[in-house]
């Protein structure tokens, strides 16, 4: 037999169970004979929780095993040693640890069977016992487990029934956790009873045990008290009662852990549940806690309650009177015990109840406690204890106080002795002091007054003997004396130590007075502005005298000069300051101070005044009433009034206005600017008003003023004000227009929306025109529809006819431009029947048909199908025939003589064939002699100049006829246009060949005639290109021209569109294309102040007239207007000029820059800068004046009409104006004009082209600034000519020039500067393939060759200029040398020839008497000439 040793000592330890305190076997099947040993051991870290004297039970299938089973048991471990194995020991097996257990089952194989109690009784308990069911014990509320004692091989199925009842797969209390292991939790009595388990085998074979489950009840006690009432002397019980428990039940009774005492008797009750306690002489020593305990074979229960023994009080520690030092401390001890616990109560003079307060308190235990006592604590005081127990204890005692003179403690200071008190006295001067003395103690009491160490005595105030201003005074005041001592008119030498003495037999006390005489501070001597600015002033004045009370404040008064000082404004400033700065004051606004010094007396005397008037300064207010209206769709009316007075901060000299579009992205770069300058006699309260103009149609501005006045500007007004334009008609037509046919009356337009920034308002809809393309008709009428879609159909229209079509934008204003025409064409239908139909014998065997094309063709005729019919052989017959354009006839052969044919024609586009004509029938006839027949047809025939025609007059006639042909019913004169057929043949028609035409064929036998009506036309689309129109100017504006031309000859066709070309002068050309009416137009976005020319062409279907003559016209604008020196400058206090730019007046068109020099006394020029921005508002010219030196400060203004330049002289640091001022540009009607501005210009510009000879053509980028300052070039003046911007030196030159003749060419390809060369050196100018070299006179002359590209300004030098026509015949290469004395001669008198007089001559000649008005501006050479100075001159 394989011996097989399983020791279940698997220690399964944390893995399985961390916190288990019991490790034990495992379950394990076995075969028999095998041996087993159990074993079950604690943990090492629980061992300390186990009591030594325990040991573990042992229990199989939940029955006790035997103790000489178990091999081994210790209180830390236990084994049990099953020997070689048989069927019979299978089962649960538990080992149990005081409340800790462990279960496995174990299983051996063999037959399966199920144990009886008695056989499991004889196995591990012995012979005896045992019965037919299993017994099983449990208390109330525990967990028991009920095993089935099948052994052997695992069964297929294991039942269990209680009472009878099947129990299914468990319930709360009732779960079968595995097989054969039944759980019951939470056990009662409802679950005490029979359990059955029944086992199944394979065969089907069943077999049961049968565990009877016992339920034990712990005992359960009803809680009791004793009676609270009970009396020493008295009786007493309490009755302990088991509510709950099996008997028997088993009672003791303890006190507090120990027997009961004598005197107690227990008793038990007959019932077996009950027991009781009584006393039948209740003593005090029974007193305390009492416990009973009852016990039963399930558990015990205990229950204690307290008894208590009343008694009355009895004293602890009896209270004695006593006698005290007054301020001394009192304790009175009254103590009692009882029971209850008596309480205890103090009263005074025998019915005053006393309680807790500041200086008394009764402590718990009963005791009086008095602190620092006083007289009034002085009498007869009780003590009572007592409790619900009569007698109570009552006890009165004695407190005698003993007083000593004191005075009363200042409440507020207590650290103050009564022996020696101190008090602080403060009277103003002028006013009554009372020191008064109010002593406290036994009487009698004595007091004496001492003023320091001298004793006053009493005495009246009229006692000028001795000269005393003090009296002392006593009186009495509920019996205790008081002693005043009075002082009249406090002065501030009153001040000092004045003492009460009190004294009686116990004590003597002190009272010391601290006087202080007050008074306000005395006056402050001096107040001093250090220094002040627009909204502030610094102050500062001396200190003044405290009069004994410390200076506290200032109180600073401030009003303007006007104002009373009973209204001026007051601040506070607190401690030692004696200096402030004031803000928050008006600019420019005279203002007085004065301060006061205060303390805890009052205010001082004010200090003398100070006045001042501050600075000017920006205004601090915006503009009121804001308000906005459009007055056309490029111009809004803007109103508003000047900031309120107070807020102006100095005289307002104009106003800024901002505006911009709001729909722009980018907000800075877009704001525009406008100024308003106000003259100093305007009245600054009424409403101003401005209207913005050049504004873009239809756009929304967000509008902003700020006002201006010496100093800068002040706060836009916020929020911006909104105003939109007025709606305009769209000056862009919409885009992208097709048309194509969709049906032979119809066509279909399609078109997208003009741009945006053209349609000016909001788009309504559109307007659709159309006109039919006719090839005679002169003036087609022109229909019209509005249609807001973007698609339209037109219908009813004439089949296959060619239209011409427009379309234009619509809003509120009207009709906007039209967009180019666009052509197309409704499609072909079936044309109608030929329009006349002839059959003619021609011979006996044939007939001529012919006919008339269809009135309305309706399309491009194919082919024409011919019809004929006749009778043969008895039958109908018909013949087809197609015959093709341009054959209008056919001549049917082989017919039969004499009998009828008849015919019919359709004609067939594309669309498909026609309705028939007429029918016509003839015979084929034998005729000899006929009267002659005409085959053709009557008709209107209309050609256009220079056509060829051809008019038949063919006929049949036998004999052969005679033709001949009229006029307008007169014989034709010329009569070689007829043919040998007799037709009228025409090469080349005229317009006087029009006219009515007829032929006459005739015989003897008699006549035919056919009549034309010929018309010749200029061509077939009705006309030659028109004749151009005249222009004329209709208003002018800023930034905008209107012009209208009359009616012209349109060349015999309709005028389908115009183009007004325009350019600035100098500038390139620019067109905008116009519909045929109306015969005006507006032309928008232009610069102001500058010259236009313009030029008109008309078109129609020909093509495009001959351009109109030019005219020119200056829109409206001026160069900038220079302020008075009181508006521009201003000098600060630190002795710099601050130009004021917003003082400058824009002429209407917006300035673009300025130049800012200035020099000392005649020194040369210094340039500050050339490119300063308007948007600047200001500019410091941080050179400090000097004291006795005269200042010249020269500014130049530039805006798009040109450039004006100002001159101002400062004397002794006096501004003065030197009325110095240059206006340039066209148009200007003052400063200097005409040939003295050109003048002034060309010799300026002899700075820049010495500058670019000692350069020697160093490129300068043409994208550069045009305003750029050259550097290496000497100023001695500028000035920016119309709107190029460019700088132009006058340049001081080293030796002596050479001033030769030059030839500019005039393609202006090549831009030629001035060379000048010295005697000694000529070749120093650089190499000859830079410069063009050659000989004048005896003199050797250079100039440099530049490219107009690479110079950024142009090259200009004192000569001759004027302006001449294009020579489109000179080559590049050529110059042109014009004779000196036809035109302008400028010279620079500072440079001249060695040893000759300067001179300076103006000559013009008769040809040349615009040349004033028709100078060339400096950004362009366009055909200028120049020749230098005469040197005879």
């Amino acid at each position: 037999m394989l011996l097989t040793i399983l020791l279940a000592i698997l220690i399964t330890g944390a893995s399985r169970d961390a916190q288990a305190r019991i490790q034990g076997f495992n379950a394990s099947r076995l075969n028999s004979g095998e041996e087993m040993i159990l074993h079950c051991r604690v943990p090492d870290r629980f061992s300390r929780e186990i009591n030594a004297t325990s040991r573990f039970q042992w229990e199989w299938n939940g029955l006790d095993v035997q103790d000489e089973l178990v091999t081994k048991n210790l209180n830390m471990s236990s084994e049990v040693v099953l020997g070689s194995v048989t069927p019979d020991i299978a089962g649960w097996w538990t080992c149990k640890l005081n409340n800790e257990s462990h279960t496995a089952r174990i299983d051996v194989s063999g037959i399966r069977k199920i144990v009886t109690p008695q056989e499991a009784f004889i196995k591990w308990r012995g012979a005896d016992g045992g019965g037919k069911v299993f017994q099983r014990r449990s208390k109330v509320g525990e967990v028991v487990n009920l095993y089935c004692p099948y052994t052997g091989n695992p069964p297929s199925t294991i039942r269990w029934t209680f009472k009878g009842r099947p129990l299914h797969g468990g319930s709360d209390k009732l779960r079968m956790v595995e097989v054969g292991r039944l759980e019951v939790t939470n056990v009662s009595q409802h679950e005490e009873g029979v359990y059955v388990c029944t086992v199944e085998d394979k065969d089907s074979l069943l077999s049961s045990a049968s565990i009877h489950l016992g339920v034990s009840v712990p005992p359960v006690l009803r809680p009791f008290s004793f009676w609270s009432g009970l009396v020493e002397g008295g009786r007493g019980r309490v009755s302990c009662e088991a509510v709950e428990g099996d008997s028997p039940l088993q009672f003791s009774w303890s006190r507090s852990g120990s027997e009961v005492p004598r005197g107690a008797i227990i008793s038990q009750g007959s019932d077996g549940f009950s027991s009781t306690l009584s006393f039948p002489l209740v003593l005090r020593s029974h007193a305390g806690l009492y416990t009973c305990v009852v016990n039963n074979t399930a558990g015990r229960a205990h229950y204690t309650a307290q008894l208590k023994v009343n008694h009355a009080p009895e004293w602890e520690k009896e209270p004695i009177g006593v006698s005290l030092k007054h301020r001394g401390t009192l304790l009175l001890d009254c103590a009692a015990n009882g029971q209850p616990i008596p309480s205890v109560q103090w009263s005074r003079q025998g019915n005053q109840p006393l309680t807790s307060s500041n200086h008394i308190r009764i402590f718990e235990n009963g005791t009086l406690y008095i602190e620092k006592s006083r007289v009034e604590d002085e009498g007869r005081y009780t003590c009572r204890a007592s409790n619900s127990i009569p007698p109570d204890l009552v006890k009165v005692v004695s407190v005698d106080v003993d007083v000593g003179a004191h005075f009363l403690p200042d409440t507020t200071d207590m650290s103050r002795t009564l022996a020696n008190m101190e008090e602080s006295v403060r009277v103003r001067a002028g006013k009554k002091m009372v020191l008064s003395c109010n002593p406290l103690g036994d009487k009698p009491i004595r007091i004496t007054w001492l003023r320091g160490s001298h004793k006053l005595h009493k005495q009246p105030f009229n006692d000028h003997v001795n000269n005393s201003r003090f009296k002392v005074k006593e009186d009495k005041n509920n019996g205790s004396p008081v002693s005043k001592l009075i002082l009249k008119n406090a002065e501030l030498a009153d001040s000092g130590i004045y003492t009460c003495i009190a004294a009686n037999t116990f004590a003597a006390a002190n009272k010391t007075f601290h006087l202080l005489v007050q008074d306000v501070p005395g006056p402050i001597q001096s107040l001093q502005i250090l220094d002040y600015s627009a909204r502030s002033v610094n102050l500062t004045w001396s200190q003044p005298e405290d009069n004994n009370s410390p200076i506290s404040t200032f109180l600073l008064a401030t009003k303007q000069f006007s104002e009373s000082w009973t209204s001026a404004k007051e601040d506070r400033i607190y401690g030692n300051t004696y200096a402030t700065v004031l803000s928050g004051l008006i600019p420019d606004t005279m203002y007085s101070f004065r301060v006061r010094g205060g303390n805890s007396v009052g205010l001082g005397d004010p200090s003398p005044v100070q006045s001042v008037r501050t600075s000017q300064d920006k205004p601090d207010g915006q503009p009121r009433l804001l308000s906005a209206r459009p007055t056309s769709s490029q111009s809004i009316l803007i109103s508003w009034k000047a900031p309120e007075k107070q807020l102006r901060n100095g005289l307002i000299l104009g106003y800024n206005i901002f505006y911009r579009p709001t729909d722009t992205k980018d907000l800075e770069g877009v704001i525009l600017q406008e100024t308003v300058h106000l003259t100093d006699k305007e009245d600054r309260e009424k409403e101003e008003k401005f209207e913005l103009k050049d504004l873009k149609k239809f756009t929304e501005y967000s509008i902003s003023v700020e006002a201006i006045n010496p100093i800068g500007a002040g706060p836009r007004t916020s929020p911006s004000v909104l105003s939109r334009t007025l709606q305009d008609v769209p000056s862009g037509s919409p885009q992208k227009v097709e048309c194509s046919g969709s049906g032979s009356r119809t066509v279909e337009v399609s078109w997208s929306d003009p741009p945006e920034s053209k349609v000016h308002g909001i788009l309504l809809g559109f307007n659709v025109f159309f006109s039919p393309l006719l090839e005679w008709e002169e003036n087609p009428e022109e229909k019209n529809f509005t249609t807001t879609e973007r698609r339209a159909k037109i219908s009813k229209l004439k089949i296959w006819q060619n239209y011409t079509v427009y379309v234009s934008a619509l809003t509120k204003a009207g009709i906007g431009v039209r967009s180019e025409p666009v052509y197309c064409s409704t499609l072909e239908s079936v044309p109608g029947a030929p329009a006349n139909v002839k059959a003619v014998p021609a011979s006996v065997s044939s007939v001529l048909v012919s006919w008339l094309p269809p009135t309305q063709q309706n399309g491009r005729i194919l082919y024409y199908k011919v019809y004929m019919k006749t009778m043969s052989d008895g039958q109908p017959y018909t013949n087809l025939l197609e015959v093709y354009p341009p054959d209008e006839s056919w001549i049917y052969d082989n017919l039969n003589l004499d009998q009828p044919y008849s015919w019919s024609l359709t004609a067939v586009t594309s669309a498909g064939e026609g309705p028939r004509s007429i029918t016509v029938t003839e015979s084929p006839q034998r005729r000899s002699r006929t009267a002659p027949t005409i085959l053709g047809f009557s008709t209107s025939r209309i050609l256009a100049l220079g056509e060829e025609v051809e008019l038949s007059c063919r006929s049949i006639a036998d004999p052969p006829p005679s033709t001949d042909w009229l006029l307008n019913g007169q014989p034709l004169d010329n009569t070689e246009l007829v043919t040998q057929q007799g037709n009228l043949r025409f090469e080349k028609v005229t317009l006087s060949d029009s006219g009515n035409y007829s032929c006459r064929a005739f015989n003897s036998l008699g006549e035919d005639t056919i009549f034309y009506s010929l018309q010749v036309k200029l061509s077939r689309s009705n006309g030659v290109v028109p004749y151009p129109p005249s222009l004329e100017i209709q208003t002018v504006e800023r930034q905008s021209l209107t012009v209208k031309w009359g009616s012209h000859p349109t060349g015999g066709c309709p005028v389908t569109s115009y183009t007004i070309y325009y350019r600035r002068d100098a500038g390139s050309w620019e067109h905008t294309v116009l519909p045929p009416t109306p015969l005006q137009a507006t032309i928008s976005g232009l610069r102001c102040g500058s010259r236009y020319f313009l030029k008109i062409v008309a078109t129609n279907r020909i093509g495009s007239s001959p351009t109109s003559n030019q005219i020119s016209v200056v829109t409206k604008g001026s160069p900038p207007v220079a302020p008075s020196q009181d508006n521009l400058i201003f000098i600060t206090s630190g002795l710099n000029v601050e130009l004021r730019l917003s003082s400058w007046e824009d002429g209407g068109c917006n300035i673009s820059s300025f130049v800012v020099e200035y020099r000392v006394g005649r020194e040369q020029w210094h340039l500050l800068t050339n490119l300063l921005s308007p948007k600047s508002r200001s500019f410091t010219i941080r050179e400090k004046l000097e004291s006795g030196r005269d200042y010249q400060i020269r500014m130049t203004a530039h805006n798009s009409a040109g450039s004006t330049q100002h001159t101002y002289t400062l004397l002794n640091g006096t501004v003065s104006e030197a009325n110095q001022s240059l206006i340039l540009g066209p148009g200007s009607g003052s400063g200097l004009t005409g040939w003295t501005v050109l003048v002034a210009l060309l010799v300026t510009v002899l700075a820049l082209l010495a500058f670019i000879i000692r350069r020697k053509q160093k490129r300068i980028p043409a994208q550069a600034d045009a305003s750029l300052y050259l550097d290496g070039v000497s100023g001695d003046g500028q000035m920016v000519i119309d709107s190029g911007n460019y700088l132009l030196q006058q340049p001081q030159i080293s030796g002596t020039p050479v001033v030769c003749n030059y030839y500019v060419p005039v393609d202006s390809k090549l831009a030629v500067s001035p060379g000048y060369a010295k005697y000694e050196d000529p070749d120093s100018l650089g190499q000859s393939e830079n410069y063009s070299r050659f000989h004048e006179g005896n003199k050797e002359c250079f100039h440099p060759k530049l490219r107009l590209d690479e110079v950024a300004v142009p090259a200009y030098s004192p000569g001759y200029y004027f302006s001449a026509p294009q020579q489109d015949t000179l080559a590049s290469s050529k110059y042109v040398l014009v004779p000196q004395a036809s035109h302008m001669q400028i010279t620079d008198p500072d440079h001249v020839i060695s040893g000759r007089a300067a001179c300076r001559k103006t000559m013009v000649s008769d040809s040349d008497s615009d040349v004033d008005r028709d100078w060339i501006p400096l950004d362009s050479l366009d055909s200028v000439y120049r020749l230098v100075s005469d040197q005879t001159c």
